[in-house]
């Protein structure tokens, strides 16, 4: 994508890029859950739904408050970004991927029984730990103020993920 914006500043530019990738992302997150929604039934998206709040709960504690970190020491010092995204990206992948799966793998053994729903959870917590490593990615560019590669980065990874979502229903394959 290419976008000019001939009388806005830098500020003006990466403000509408990131408001234009917020609605992307949610409008792409929606079709996708109305998706799943169908497909499922009410059973299974409340399986999914059990998933997404626990891993989501969990990875409030494993993330450390990385991004945020990250953002303001980038912001002091562009010539260090790639130092600062590096470094997050190896905590993310080394240590709080583990510590999910550690977290999610006792919460599983003491109050879920089905195994259909553990494996889902772990999926999900695998999906959450890629999404979390494009978002540093994200914050990163933010912060050097190329919010516009970001929203191509987010349109690419959403419109595939869709893409998958649409296959696998077609061909009736069901993870639970």
């Amino acid at each position: 994508m290419n976008f000019r914006f001939l009388s806005l500043g830098r500020l003006g530019k990466n403000s509408i890029f990131t408001v234009l990738e917020q609605f992307l992302n949610v409008g792409i997150n929606f079709l996708i859950f109305i998706l799943i929604a169908r497909y499922w039934g009410v059973q299974n998206l409340g399986k999914f739904n059990i998933g997404l709040t626990l891993v989501g709960l969990i990875s409030v504690i494993t993330n450390f408050g990385i991004s945020t970190i990250m953002s303001r020491e980038i912001s002091k010092s562009r010539k260090k970004t790639r130092l600062y995204l590096g470094s997050a990206l190896g905590i993310k992948f080394l240590i709080s991927f583990p510590l999910l799966l550690i977290f999610s793998y006792f919460y599983t053994c003491f109050f879920i029984n089905d195994l259909s729903t553990i494996k889902l959870i772990f999926l999900i917590a695998i999906n959450s730990t890629f999404l979390s490593g494009i978002n540093y990615v994200g914050v990163a560019l933010h912060s050097i103020h190329e919010s516009q590669i970001f929203l191509d980065i987010v349109l690419k990874h959403k419109f595939i993920l869709l893409l998958i979502t649409i296959v696998l229903i077609k061909y009736n394959y069901s993870i639970i």
